[in-house]
């Protein structure tokens, strides 16, 4: 910046994240939803033997992806459709979440 002579280095880094930080977040967000996207849905039962068919494609994008826990959760979960998504429901609120 260097425009006001008056500014510290610290309050320019300051401005600087100010500027940024939405920024950044806008795009997190975004790849999120790319990402997100790269999950093919599922719509099988919960009992079916697709679902680990399903489970190991998800599990290899989380890894290519750095997931943690929570947040394969959230994409995986927004990924269920029909029974297995009734299933994911009912036991979520069973164990509170």
């Amino acid at each position: 910046m260097g425009v006001d002579h008056d500014t510290s280095e610290e309050e320019e880094i300051d401005m600087i994240k100010t500027f940024t930080q939405p920024i950044v977040k806008v795009l997190g967000e975004l790849f999120s939803r790319e990402d997100k996207i790269s999950i093919p849905p599922y719509k099988g039962k919960s009992t079916d033997k697709m679902m680990t068919k399903w489970l190991q494609t998800v599990e290899h994008v989380a890894r290519n992806h750095n997931w943690d826990d929570t947040q394969k959760l959230r994409f995986f979960s927004d990924r269920l459709k029909g029974e297995v998504l009734d299933w994911h429901e009912e036991y979520a609120s069973e164990q509170g979440d």
